[in-house]
């Protein structure tokens, strides 16, 4: 297969003939070294901000002679594009399910789910990963899933649980059945990356987890619980780096997730501001669909949780429903199925 040439998107920023000595310090300062660092950034005018410190004419400057070069050869991709290539893995929830339009979470896209401690955010990561093993006949894509844990949150009993719940009454044989979850079970993998961001970064950038991916062509489903952890304790670098990081492990992620035509779910913090995501710009503007999950306490003897989505290219903004955690995992609150649906 001929090779597309990408020398205007990979070349030195150093070596650009159209940016001015000063502009190529500051931009190098910042640790902007490439040009495709600033041609895939969501939104280019965040550079004006206070952390970084460029002035409105650098912005300009930027995008006169960097982000509006064409690229003969490369195509754009378009929703139609990626419908013509889109499966869904059905939650086995159908709150969860109309958050993305009726389908199911939709492979090829990059979806974050953000909210505080204890609203389930795991628990829908462990669900996703079991609903992904099952058969197409039963919601799935007979696909396996690699799990990022940064946090140590991955908990596979849980998984064993819910798979036990999910097929107790559909084999009845034992042998079959423990057979049937150790199957389920083989499909998910784990990488730990719990030391700190460079280490996350370095693995998502430098090849280790394409290579892994392009190993284990079956994958349908990533997770990564969580993006927060690393860059908000004990992150090493000033606030203008952490942006740049962030920014490239989310248009990584993205690139993956069209090309490997998977899942990916993205698990985030609160930030001080109350329903607000932590890390802010980068994921707000990189993700198709933005959930937040929290507690929702009542007089019940059942802790409820409630979902709104934030941002959907599939449904209404704050859209919202209820759901409980229990041994199957997670599962709607019959009171709010149909309330406030908005399929647009």
């Amino acid at each position: 297969m001929e090779k597309i040439q990408l020398s205007n998107v990979t070349r030195f920023l150093s070596d650009h003939p159209n940016l001015s000595p000063s502009l190529k310090l500051k931009l190098e300062k910042h640790k902007f070294r490439l040009v495709n660092q600033l041609r895939f950034f969501p939104n280019i005018r965040v550079l004006e901000r206070k952390e970084f410190g460029f002035l409105p004419q650098e912005v300009d400057e930027i995008e006169a002679h960097i982000l509006r070069v064409n690229h003969p050869g490369i195509s754009s991709i378009t929703i139609t594009t990626l419908n013509i290539r889109t499966e869904y893995i059905r939650f086995g929830s159908i709150g969860f399910d109309q958050a993305f339009g009726g389908k199911g979470l939709p492979t090829g896209r990059l979806i974050q789910v953000f909210g505080e401690a204890s609203a389930g955010k795991s628990q829908i990561c462990f669900q996703l990963c079991f609903r992904v093993r099952l058969d197409t006949s039963e919601g799935g894509l007979n696909g396996e899933a690699l799990y990022l844990d940064t946090e140590n949150s991955f908990r596979p009993e849980r998984i064993k649980e819910m798979a036990t719940n999910y097929y107790c009454d559909r084999i009845q044989e034992k042998y079959l059945l423990e057979y049937r979850i150790e199957e389920i079970l083989m499909g998910i993998h784990c990488r730990y990356v719990n030391t700190h961001a460079d280490d996350l970064l370095t693995m998502i950038t430098n090849g280790q987890l394409e290579s892994f991916l392009n190993d284990h062509s079956n994958i349908r489903l990533l997770v990564l619980d969580s993006i927060a952890y690393h860059f908000r304790y004990d992150y090493q670098h000033d606030n203008s780096h952490r942006i740049v990081q962030l920014m490239t492990i989310a248009n990584k992620l993205k690139q993956l997730a069209y090309e490997q035509n998977i899942a990916i779910v993205i698990i985030n913090q609160v930030s001080f501001l109350i329903d607000n995501q932590a890390l802010g710009e980068p994921f707000k503007t990189t993700c198709s669909t933005t959930l937040n999950v929290k507690r929702w306490d009542d007089d019940s003897e059942k802790t409820k949780r409630q979902c709104t989505v934030i941002k959907s290219p599939s449904v209404a903004k704050n859209f919202h429903f209820k759901y409980i955690i229990n041994k199957f995992g997670i599962q709607d609150c019959s009171e709010s199925l149909g309330s406030n649906s908005g399929s647009v």
